[in-house]
C-alpha cells in the first residue's frame, strides 16, 4: 500500500504537468469525457431536494457566495452584487466594481470581489483584472455600526501587475488576458486568489501567470505558492488554468479549526488535460518554512462509497468548489451542470441510518427542472443549505439533504 500511495503522490507532485498527463499506465487508459455518467440519484435513501421558490430576476448568476454575516451573494452577469438573507428576499444591491466576476467575504465583513479596471497608460488602453475591497459599514440607529450592501463604498483597489511590479506596462494585449478568477478566505483574512494568462515562464517576476497567489490581511501581495516536488525541490508552475478555490474557513464556522488545516485550500483547474482537476492542498510549517502538497486520498474501495474525490478522469470542466463550514466537512464541485458532495476524506456521497456504504446524494444533468443545471457556475454552502448558480437558466437554486427534514 505505501509503494502505491508513494507512486501516486510523485506522480502528482512531478516538476511538471506533463507527469499528471502522462500516467496512463497507473490510471489507466485516457477516456472520451462524452461517456462518464452524469449522477443519478434516483436509487438513493437520501438525496438533496429543491428548496421552493427558485430566486430569478438575474440576468446571468455567475457566482455565489454565503457571508459570515448570514447572508448570500449572487454576482449578476458582470453587472452587480446582490444579497440575500435566508429566505431569499434581496437586501441590497451594489454596482460599483466593473465587469464584476466574483465575490466573497472576509471575518471584518468586508466584500472582497474581482473585476476590471480600465485605464490609459502612456497612450494604451488597458483593461487590467483587479481585486476590490468593499466596505459595507455605516452608522445606523443610536450609532450602532449595521452592514448596508446598498450604501457600500471601494476602499482599496489591487490591480494586476501592480501589486508586485510597480513599473509602467507596455503590453496591453498581454495583460488584458491575464486574469483573476477566485478569492478564497482564511482563518486570519490573509488569502489565496487564482490567477491564469499566456507567460507561464516559472523565473519571472511574480511567477507564472497560472498560479495561486498568497496575499496578506493588508492586501500585500506575499508570493506565489510553490508546490513541494520530488525530493524537497519546488514547482513553481504546478497549477494550471486554476479556476475556484476554496478554504476550509468557511461560515458560520468559528475561528477554531481541526489542528493541521487552517491553511489548506482546495482548488479546481480547467486544464482538461490534468488527470485530477480539483485538488486538495494541505499545508504544513516545518524548519524550512511552509511546505504546499496534494493531500492524499483513498479511492476505489468501493464497500465505502461507490464514487470518489480523486477518481482520475472524474471531472472536465469544475467552474465551483466550497467546504462547509459545519460539522458535516463536505467538500462540493460544480462540474458540467452536475454537482458533486464529498466527504472531507474523499469519498462521495454521505452517510445514512445504519448503512456502512456512503450514499451517493450527487445530482445533475443538463436543463431546467429544479433539479437540473445550464451552464452551472458557483456552489456555496450554508446552515445545511447548498446555494447553485444556474447561470444558463438565470436562477439561484437552494436545496437540503431530505433527511435534513427529519
Amino acid at each position: 500500500m505505501n509503494f502505491i500511495k508513494n507512486k501516486y503522490l510523485a506522480l502528482l507532485m512531478g516538476g511538471s504537468m506533463a507527469a499528471l498527463s502522462a500516467c496512463d499506465g497507473f490510471f489507466g487508459k485516457k477516456t472520451d469525457l462524452s461517456f462518464i455518467d452524469i449522477p443519478d440519484q434516483s436509487a438513493s435513501r437520501v438525496a438533496y431536494v429543491p428548496v421552493l421558490p427558485e430566486i430569478k430576476g438575474f440576468t446571468r448568476p455567475v457566482q455565489v457566495a454565503t457571508g459570515f454575516d448570514n447572508l448570500i451573494y449572487v454576482v449578476d452577469s458582470a453587472q452587480a452584487i446582490v444579497a440575500f438573507d435566508e429566505a431569499g428576499n434581496q437586501v441590497g444591491r451594489f454596482t460599483g466594481v466593473p465587469n464584476v466576476t466574483y465575490v466573497t467575504q472576509d471575518r471584518r465583513l468586508d466584500l472582497l470581489a474581482i473585476g476590471r479596471f480600465d485605464t490609459v497608460i502612456n497612450g494604451q488602453s488597458y483593461s487590467l483584472s483587479s481585486i476590490y475591497r468593499i466596505d459595507m459599514k455605516k452608522s445606523g440607529e443610536n450609532n450602532n455600526t449595521v452592514l448596508d450592501l446598498n450604501t457600500a463604498r471601494i476602499t482599496r483597489q489591487i490591480r494586476h501587475p501592480f501589486y508586485y511590479n510597480k513599473s509602467s506596462p507596455t503590453n496591453p494585449t498581454y495583460l488584458n488576458g491575464v486574469s483573476l478568477n477566485g478569492i478564497a478566505v482564511l482563518y486570519d483574512n490573509r488569502y489565496y486568489v487564482t490567477r491564469t494568462g499566456s507567460d507561464n515562464n516559472p523565473q519571472k517576476i511574480g511567477g507564472p501567470d497560472d498560479a495561486v497567489l498568497l496575499f496578506d490581511k493588508n492586501d500585500n501581495f506575499v508570493s506565489p505558492i510553490s508546490m513541494q516536488g520530488l525530493g524537497g525541490s519546488s514547482v513553481t508552475n504546478f497549477f494550471t488554468s486554476p479556476f475556484d478555490i476554496t478554504t476550509l474557513a468557511k461560515p458560520p464556522q468559528s475561528y477554531s479549526l481541526p489542528s493541521g488545516t487552517k491553511e489548506d485550500f482546495i482548488v479546481t483547474s480547467l486544464d482538461t488535460s490534468r488527470t485530477l482537476q480539483v485538488q486538495y492542498i494541505e499545508v504544513n510549517a516545518t524548519e524550512n518554512g511552509t511546505d504546499y502538497s496534494v493531500k492524499y486520498f483513498d479511492y476505489g474501495d468501493t464497500t465505502k462509497a461507490s464514487g470518489f474525490f480523486y477518481m482520475p478522469k472524474r471531472f472536465s470542466k469544475p467552474y465551483g468548489v466550497t467546504y462547509s463550514g459545519d460539522s458535516k466537512n463536505y467538500i462540493f464541485v460544480i462540474d458540467r451542470d452536475s454537482l458533486y458532495q464529498f466527504t472531507n476524506t474523499g469519498y462521495e456521497g454521505v452517510p445514512f441510518g445504519t448503512y456502512t456504504k456512503l450514499q451517493k446524494v450527487s445530482f445533475g444533468g443538463t436543463g431546467n427542472s429544479v433539479l437540473q443545471f445550464r451552464h452551472a457556475k458557483s456552489v456555496a454552502y450554508f446552515n445545511r443549505t447548498l446555494y447553485v448558480a444556474d447561470a444558463g437558466n438565470g436562477r439561484l437554486l437552494r436545496f437540503k439533504l431530505s433527511d435534513d427534514y427529519r
